[in-house]
C-alpha cells in the first residue's frame, strides 16, 4: 500500500496481496474457512483498522471515500471482501483487480460512482495507476526471467 498513489489503488493493492498471500498461511487458511466466526472477532477488525484505518481516514478527508459510513464499518467491509476474495477459486491478480473495480471501489467511493463514473481527472488517475502498475508488473516479470 504505501507504495502506491491514491486510497483506491491502495486498497486494490492491499486485496490482491491478500487474496495471494492469505491463503497459504494456515493461520489465516483456518480462520478464512470459519469465515462465519472470524470475520466478526473483534482482535479481525482492531487489526483491518490498524492497517486500513489511516488510508481511510486520508480518503475521507481528500473525498475519494465515502462520508456517510464509519471507518470501522468500511474496515469491516474490507475484510469480508478480502475473506470472499481469498475464498474463489480463481485468486488471480487479473481477478481480483476486477473485483476491486466493479464492486468494492464504487462502495468506498460512496453511492452513485463508481471508478468509470468518476470526475474525468479521478479516471485519469485511476487509468494511469492501473497503467503504472501494469508497466512495473511486466519489469518484474522480466527480471526473473
Amino acid at each position: 500500500m504505501a507504495e502506491k498513489s491514491g486510497v483506491l489503488a491502495k486498497f486494490e493493492a492491499a486485496l490482491i496481496y491478500a487474496t495471494r498471500e492469505l491463503p497459504k498461511d494456515p493461520t489465516m487458511a483456518t480462520l478464512i474457512a470459519q469465515h462465519s466466526a472470524s470475520i466478526h472477532d473483534a482482535r479481525v477488525l482492531d487489526v483491518a483498522l490498524a492497517l486500513t484505518g489511516p488510508v481511510l481516514q486520508d480518503g475521507v478527508r481528500n473525498g475519494d471515500i465515502r462520508r456517510d459510513v464509519s471507518i470501522g464499518d468500511l474496515a469491516r467491509f474490507l475484510v469480508e471482501q478480502t475473506y470472499l476474495a481469498a475464498g474463489q477459486p480463481d485468486r488471480s491478480e487479473e481477478a481480483v483487480a476486477n473485483r476491486f473495480r466493479q464492486f468494492i471501489a464504487p462502495v468506498l467511493m460512496g453511492r452513485g460512482q463508481s471508478a468509470e463514473c468518476a470526475s474525468p481527472t479521478e479516471q485519469y488517475e485511476f487509468a494511469m495507476l492501473t497503467a503504472m502498475e501494469a508497466v512495473e508488473n511486466l519489469r518484474l516479470r522480466e527480471r526473473l526471467q
